[in-house]
């Protein structure tokens, strides 16, 4: 069933390239015919892709497995032809880089050109080279993001898988897809959950510094305020100090000012 419904979006796809023909539009309405078809391919297959790279990409993978095992399984399949030939045709009339081919695609077109139909490869050296294919493991990519290309039923052997990105603003070439082998992706995957260990560790030491550093500062300003504070307490004790003296000195003077008066009346009531 699932080797059918890849089979129905590669159909599906042609027969909407065949029917828009973005490649054919001017430089305009190119870009808005791609949008339209995206829209029309999403709403047939019932996926969410959102870029139209991302069926370019798969158009670019068709010509890929034509490539590789001599066909591809689709019952539209002159149609297809017709379609490379369009592409690369709108390509050479082109001089500059509007029209998006890729080297597969252009290489398939001069293949056809020269020999019309290529014969499909024996069924071991397909399984052979399936076996030394680099398939990316697709364990962390999510199922609207992805659908397997279909390869032709004769070969016997495994769906060659396309690894659909559509999540990028950037416009990749069509020829740039990267597909890593199953080894060589845990070893990636490996070395990325290293590197992110490595910055949470100098994130947290360098948070753990900032942190010391804060504290350090903090005890500083309490001790700068502590010295601050006996000094005030020292100068409010002289302060008070010097009051008690002033009143001591001036209760001092009264006394004895209260004193001469009584002696001085004293002195007067004797001479009377």
């Amino acid at each position: 069933m699932a080797g059918n419904a890849n089979s129905n979006l590669d159909e599906l796809l042609v027969a909407l390239l065949a029917e828009y023909k973005p490649h054919l539009q001017t430089h305009s309405h190119r870009m808005k015919t791609w949008d339209d078809l995206l829209k029309e391919f999403n709403r047939r297959s019932g996926l969410r892709y959102r870029q139209t790279r991302t069926l370019k990409r798969r158009f670019d993978k068709l010509c890929s497995v034509y490539l590789k095992y001599g066909s591809v399984k689709v019952m539209n399949f002159d149609t297809f032809k017709q379609l490379v030939f369009e592409f690369e045709h709108e390509r050479q009339k082109s001089s500059s880089s509007t029209i998006e081919t890729s080297n597969a695609l252009n290489r398939l077109a001069r293949k056809l050109s020269e020999t019309g139909e290529i014969n499909d490869p024996p069924v071991g050296k397909a399984l052979e080279e399936v076996q030394h294919d680099d398939v990316e493991d697709d364990g962390n990519v999510e199922d609207d993001e992805r659908d397997p290309i279909s390869v032709p039923s004769t070969a016997n052997m495994e769906s060659a898988e396309i690894i659909l990105d559509d999540s990028e603003d950037d416009q990749t070439p069509l020829d740039s897809i990267t597909v890593l082998p199953h080894t060589q992706m845990k070893r990636f995957r490996r070395q990325q959950l290293q590197e992110n260990k490595l910055r949470s560790d100098l994130a947290h030491e360098t948070l753990s510094n900032a942190s010391n550093s804060t504290y350090g500062n903090n005890v500083n300003g309490l001790e700068v305020e502590g010295r601050a504070s006996n000094e005030v307490s020292l100068q409010q004790q002289i302060y008070e100090l010097q009051n008690s003296i002033e009143e001591s000195r001036r209760r001092e003077e009264e006394f004895r000012r209260q004193v001469s008066y009584k002696l001085d009346y004293i002195v007067s009531l004797l001479k009377e």
